[in-house]
């Protein structure tokens, strides 16, 4: 679904967005990339500024608003040193939630990905949690809490499994708060998922314990999340910040890396300073998690107008198992 431009945000994000920067927008272009139905536009100002909207409403995604009000809480509590942009400013009547940000002056990384690049970015990304540890932001919960839904994929696959092997049972995972009116998802596993769905939902349990601890994550890290810039990289879109190990931002930006053009994870992992120390076993807890996450994911009817967002989930699935395999090193 293609962005919404400035000129068909409501009259009223316009005006607020106006008001709020104290001068009339010039020029507006609205930005490719991320999975928002809303609008990106970078804004320039009749007199020079810029600045950065970001808008999205109800109808497009009934989800999308809530995640700009915690991305908004997030942005403001952010201190200035941290490599994020500043928070000019919010807007919400019920519907349509915005959030006004500082432009940025940079790109994102080139794709596929460039050596020197992820380098680059593996020590933005530990310098960003050496000054986020421990989180200096209060009001954030731990990464267990803040996923325990959604890094459970192996377990409701397994759930489902059971139920439909018992008649009568009445539990059924896919029910987690949405109807799902897909065929049941055991049908599109792949054969090595499904030959050790077991062991992959019990290695899964332990990756709450395994991610613990106080550095403030940025819980996206994707090439569409960070720009870079003349003096370093700048990391956007905060909805999901939490607390946990700085590893664990490692390993979920692996995939995506892989994906697109990128070396192998275990590369990645071995090559980032936020890994240093961190424990195999409990990495290979969260590997296996994020695994399920996206198998789970990608099975799964698309979100109101997120229509590739499936797609870009099977990709990093596809990824995340085949590096799950070789560290478990089941056949």
């Amino acid at each position: 679904m293609p962005r919404v431009p400035w000129p068909d945000l409501p009259a009223a994000v316009r005006s607020w967005a106006e008001g709020s920067l104290g001068s009339p927008v010039a020029v507006a272009a609205s930005q490719p990339g991320g999975f928002s139905p809303g609008a990106a536009c970078r804004l320039r100002l009749a007199d020079g500024r810029r600045a950065f909207l970001k808008a999205v409403s109800a109808s497009a995604n009934p989800e999308s608003p809530g995640m700009h009000r915690r991305e908004g809480a997030v942005a403001a509590a952010l201190p200035p040193q941290v490599p994020a942009p500043a928070l000019l400013g919010q807007y919400d009547d019920g519907e349509w939630v915005a959030l006004l940000f500082a432009d940025v002056d940079g790109v994102p990384p080139a794709e596929p990905w460039q050596l020197p690049q992820l380098i680059q970015v593996l020590g933005a990304l530990a310098e960003l949690h050496r000054i986020c540890a421990p989180s200096p932001v209060k009001a954030v919960p731990s990464v267990a809490d803040y996923l325990a839904e959604d890094l459970r994929g192996w377990r409701k696959f397994a759930s489902l499994r059971l139920v439909g092997s018992h008649p009568g049972g009445h539990a059924d995972p896919r029910q987690d708060g949405h109807a799902d009116p897909d065929p049941d998802p055991l049908a599109g596993l792949d054969d090595w998922s499904a030959r050790h769905l077991d062991r992959l939902a019990e290695l899964e349990s332990r990756w709450t314990d395994a991610a613990a601890g106080t550095t403030l994550l940025h819980c996206d890290v994707r090439a569409d999340n960070m720009l870079i810039t003349e003096d370093g990289v700048v990391f956007v879109d905060w909805p999901h910040a939490c607390t946990g190990a700085p590893w664990f931002d490692v390993v979920t930006f692996a995939p995506s890396v892989a994906m697109q053009g990128g070396p192998d994870p275990e590369w990645l992992l071995g090559r980032a300073p936020s890994a240093d120390g961190a424990d195999p076993d409990g990495v290979t807890a969260v590997v296996t998690a994020v695994a399920g996450y996206f198998t789970w994911q990608a099975l799964r009817p698309a979100p109101p107008g997120l229509p590739t967002v499936r797609a870009f989930q099977a990709a990093q699935g596809e990824q995340t198992r085949a590096w799950l395999r070789r560290r478990t090193g089941w056949r």
